[in-house]
């Protein structure tokens, strides 16, 4: 089939659009690079963290690359400004087009100065983290992430670090990362230790408020002291409806340490319902303000507002599971503390306040003199194959084992506990704390009788 010269023309025409198209993409995808580079830096100065500074960029058709210098501050006076610790990031970017990608990257990141010399100690001549990544469609960057082996001695104490690798993906408000090593050891000073397979995965729903999932996980922990297996650490902080929850998880498979051997280990922490603006506000403030450090009278008032917020939304504290195997015993429990909403203006703490707890422990290796003398004691009951105790504290009635107890000593604390919690909220002087003008007033006679 022999095609007409307009025809040709036509596919000539469709053809040189397309490159032109292609063309234009990319350099849009160019000049978007260089649009992102400067809103990083300029984010960075708002950071507590770290800034960007000396941005070098050369932006060329296809490709662009660069330098920028990441200095890592601490505005609370840890470090000065001459101790704090600069890195240089390079990288080149190529801004072609593909399918699932608006660009790909090569970066590496090392220490400048005299933390060079330091790094490079550590990795054997070495001081350079690299990667290789893209950013997708969606301006999400992904890369993944290399480090070589870290070696270090001093004073007769040596480290190793195997070789590790990781992925991250940072978003807009959100990152993802998964960080894996073989082995980690310490040798030294009449100790020892060695981790073998650590990993570190990260995924934050919001950077900025701190939500999302960090857990860490070892798979064998060996120390002179003790030895574990199966271990874990995941954090979990959530937001559903204006409230914020927090979870902390500690788990171990198995763990032998001082001729005892403990099995299947969970301890379920957990502080749930806090009114999720306040607990923002008081988040951020402590970071911007080194801990509460100097603040300024409105952010005074604010942080007041929040924790009464706080205080009379409710919230409650407590551990939804404690279970394991000691010794042969099954080891199960659960505990909490509830504060309910407070009505009205003022906070009284007995009416809102509530508690409960119990822990069992049951299988036929447990010590019958133990067992016998916790429950003449009264602090457990005797179940089929063990023993339990148990607590409920409500309106000021503590009950023991089912069992109404005195609560003479519970009530005189929480009364004590309330008058300090009113006293904050109204900005008066918080007693037994020291700057109670009252308490310095019945100090000084005190005093002038001792001299």
């Amino acid at each position: 089939m022999k095609l007409s010269p307009v025809h040709l023309k036509i596919i000539v025409a469709t053809v040189a659009g397309c490159v032109l198209l292609w063309l234009g993409v990319n350099v849009y995808a160019g000049k978007r690079a260089d649009s992102w580079l400067q809103e990083f830096v300029a984010a960075s100065e708002k950071s507590q963290s770290y800034h960007l500074r000396n941005l070098q960029h050369q932006r060329g058709l296809l490709s662009s690359e660069g330098h920028v210098d990441v200095a890592l501050i601490d505005d609370c006076g840890g470090l000065s400004r001459s101790e704090s610790m600069t890195t240089r990031l390079t990288y080149r970017l190529k801004h072609t087009i593909f399918p699932l990608a608006l660009m790909n990257i090569e970066w590496s990141i090392e220490p400048l100065g005299k933390q060079r010399e330091t790094f490079e100690k550590l990795f054997s001549g070495q001081a350079r983290l690299e990667g290789r990544g893209k950013v997708g469609l969606n301006g999400d960057v992904h890369s993944d992430m290399r480090l070589p082996e870290i070696r270090w001695s001093s004073q007769g104490t040596r480290l190793t670090v195997s070789p590790s690798v990781g992925t991250i993906v940072v978003g807009k408000d959100t990152l993802k990362l998964d960080w894996h090593t073989g082995k980690i050891s310490t040798r030294g000073k009449d100790s020892a230790m060695a981790i073998d397979d650590l990993r570190l995965a990260i995924d934050l729903t919001s950077t900025s408020r701190g939500l999302g999932k960090v857990a860490l996980m070892i798979e064998k922990f060996d120390t002179s002291d003790f030895t574990a297996n199966g271990m874990s650490l995941v954090t979990q902080v959530v937001e559903k409806a204006g409230r914020m929850d927090i979870d902390i998880t500690p788990e171990t498979k198995l763990l032998q340490a001082g001729g005892k051997q403990f099995k299947n280990l969970v301890f379920d922490f957990g502080i749930h319902g806090l009114h999720a603006e306040s607990t923002d506000y008081v988040f951020k403030l402590a970071q911007t303000s080194c801990n509460f450090q100097n603040l300024t009278q409105q952010e005074t008032d604010k942080l007041h507002a929040s924790l009464r917020k706080l205080l009379f939304e409710g919230f409650s504290v407590g551990i939804g599971r404690i279970s394991g195997t000691v010794d042969g015993g099954d080891l199960d429990g659960k505990w909490s503390v509830t504060l309910a909403k407070t009505p009205g203006d003022e906070f009284f703490l007995m009416p809102v306040l509530t508690s409960q707890g119990e822990l069992s422990l049951t299988g036929k290796d447990i010590k019958q003199i133990e067992k016998k003398t916790l429950i003449a004691l009264g602090f457990a009951q005797e179940i089929p194959d063990g023993m339990r105790g148990s607590y409920d504290f409500a309106n000021g009635v503590l009950k023991l084992n089912g069992k109404v107890s005195e609560a003479a000593l519970i009530e005189t604390m929480l009364q004590t506990i309330e008058q300090k919690i009113r006293s904050f909220l109204r900005g008066e002087p918080i007693p037994g704390t020291g700057n109670d003008p009252a308490e310095e007033e019945m100090e000084a006679p005190a005093e002038a009788l001792e001299t």
